[in-house]
Formats: C-alpha cells, structure tokens, sequence
C-alpha cells in the first residue's frame, strides 16, 4: 500500500474488471433492457477506500468547502 502511495503505480490486474449484464426490467427481451456493471477485485476496493481516507482530510485543507 505505501509502495502504491509513494510510486503512484497501481497493479494492472487490479484494474480489470469482469463486465456483467443486469436486467433493467423484470422481463428483458432485447440488450436495451440490460446495463453493464464491473465487477472488480475486492482488494482493489479496499485499497480505493485507503487512499481516498488518506488523501481526503489533506484536500479538506488544500480545499476548504465554502
């Protein structure tokens, strides 16, 4: 993780992600009635959830809200 923080690298196969159909209506008859979703690695969550905890107070200084 500091690895990723200090390079600013993040694993490639981390970024792929597995593209799944989700029914729009409870009877889908043509592809308009599907969106995609990804699915993407639990661990590639959990490090988006690390950074964004670590970076997110030091914007708040960088950024004040109005």
């Amino acid at each position: 993780m500091n690895t990723m923080m200090q390079t600013g690298l993040f694993p490639t196969i981390w970024k792929q992600a597995e593209i799944s159909p989700l029914p729009n209506t409870s009877k889908p008859i043509s592809y308009k009635d599907y969106r995609p979703i990804s699915l993407i690695l639990h661990l590639s969550k959990i490090v988006e959830k690390c950074v964004r905890e670590t970076l997110q107070p030091r914007l708040h200084m960088v950024f004040k809200p109005c």
